[in-house]
């Protein structure tokens, strides 16, 4: 990533309310996988919810770059609130955020999406 050195992650702690999906995510064309949902909710029932979603802040919302199953899951749990990696990312990161997400749960193919 560029500027890494003035992009220090940040860990918070938001209500899941105030979290939305990636701006450049279909759900449409790439829906949550069920079977990872559950396994992700019974990892949260065991282990607690990872620190593993990386979001960027728009206002007073928070967009979901990376974990869109994991706060699908910790919802389903009934959490209200997450621990979260704050990151400072533009639209181009929030695109290859999402690709890599894909590719990882679609096996899709970057350039077509």
């Amino acid at each position: 990533m560029q500027h890494e050195e003035h992009n220090m992650p940040e860990l918070i702690t938001v209500p899941l309310e105030s979290l939305d999906s990636n701006p450049y995510r279909n759900l449409a064309t790439y829906p949550f996988i069920e079977k990872k949902v559950a396994a992700l909710q019974r990892s949260i029932n065991t282990v607690g919810l990872w620190e593993g979603v990386i979001v960027r802040q728009v206002g007073e919302r928070y967009q979901t770059a990376f974990g869109h199953h994991r706060i699908e899951a910790a919802k389903r749990q009934g959490l209200t609130e997450a621990t979260l990696i704050l990151r400072t990312l533009d639209d181009e990161q929030m695109i290859q955020f999402m690709g890599r997400e894909n590719m990882a749960d679609y096996n899709a193919d970057f350039l077509t999406m």
